[in-house]
């Protein structure tokens, strides 16, 4: 469990030419007026995900950042490597929930979360999920969280358990927030979570879910 504190620690990605590169993303508040920083070489796109974010929690029925009276700064690990991309939003919004508590702690340390956020919540898909999805599995993690319209990309690349989603209400079902625990499998919304054992129907052009 990576969790102290107030600080929490979760894993996205860099899309670099054609390779994605495991990122670090670590959020921490401390005391003092209202702020909301992104440090580690963030672009225009990622700083704006602090309006994303904001939007996305307050009409996902949490508190958001801007309502903090504390000093919230988010690192991006490696300092050196360039961020890029609006594929961080899901990673910063649950690292924030992580570190004001308000959903329940969980193992970090072998998920991966990418995935833009509408201001109404709902998760974006973003360019190189595929990329992500092989990066992934040659490190070893066991999940990835990603919006469901990239299902399709990860059956492709990766052999590990999945979590898809189209809201981050969904995502609260999953890891349990202020009003209960979510089940591993299923949350009380509808996501679902898929293995490589998702097969597709091709008498309807849709993928079935056999259940681990």
């Amino acid at each position: 469990m990576a969790m102290a504190n107030n600080l929490a620690k979760l894993y996205s990605a860099e899309i670099e030419g054609v390779l994605a590169r495991l990122i670090e993303i670590e959020v921490d508040l401390n005391v003092g007026l209202h702020a909301f920083n992104i440090v580690g070489l963030a672009d225009k796109a990622l700083n704006e995900a602090r309006e994303r974010v904001n939007s996305a929690l307050k009409n996902s029925g949490v508190k958001p950042p801007n309502r903090e009276n504390r000093k919230i700064t988010v690192n991006l690990a490696p300092a050196d490597v360039k961020k890029a991309g609006s594929q961080y939003d899901l990673a910063l919004a649950l690292g924030y929930l992580l570190a004001t508590k308000q959903i329940k702690e969980f193992e970090v340390g072998d998920k991966i979360f990418i995935g833009e956020l509408a201001l109404d919540g709902r998760l974006r898909p973003v360019n190189g999920a595929l990329n992500i999805a092989q990066m992934a599995e040659r490190a070893g993690f066991k999940y990835i969280f990603l919006p469901k319209e990239k299902l399709i990309i990860w059956l492709l690349a990766a052999a590990n358990p999945l979590f898809t989603s189209f809201e981050m209400n969904l995502i609260f079902g999953y890891f349990g927030d202020n009003r209960g625990g979510g089940d591993p499998r299923r949350d009380a919304h509808g996501g679902d979570r898929y293995s490589r054992r998702t097969v597709p129907d091709r008498s309807r052009g849709i993928f079935r879910n056999q259940r681990n």
